[in-house]
């Protein structure tokens, strides 16, 4: 699924199930270097066990580029803005 964050679209994996918040989730965060994929197998196990799963990806992501997030200004640490 894809979700707007600060004008920019980000791709959040829900385990191929539609994301229901009602009910329990879970929340898949992967390392550097990997994407949401990391979590393709677990994802799919627990969404289709009746959780809500949420797998977003990071910077320099295939699905997302690091130019991109770099507006966002969420990954400086320390920043004030």
């Amino acid at each position: 699924m894809k979700h707007q964050l600060n004008d920019i679209n980000i791709h959040i994996a829900t385990g191929g199930r539609k994301f229901d918040p009602a009910g329990e989730v879970v929340i898949m965060l992967h390392g550097s270097g990997q994407n949401h994929l990391t979590w393709v197998l677990q994802s799919r196990y627990f969404a289709y066990r009746g959780f809500a799963v949420l797998a977003p990806d990071f910077p320099a992501t295939v699905c997302l580029g690091a130019a991109r997030w770099s507006r966002l200004k969420l990954w400086r640490h320390g920043s004030s803005n």
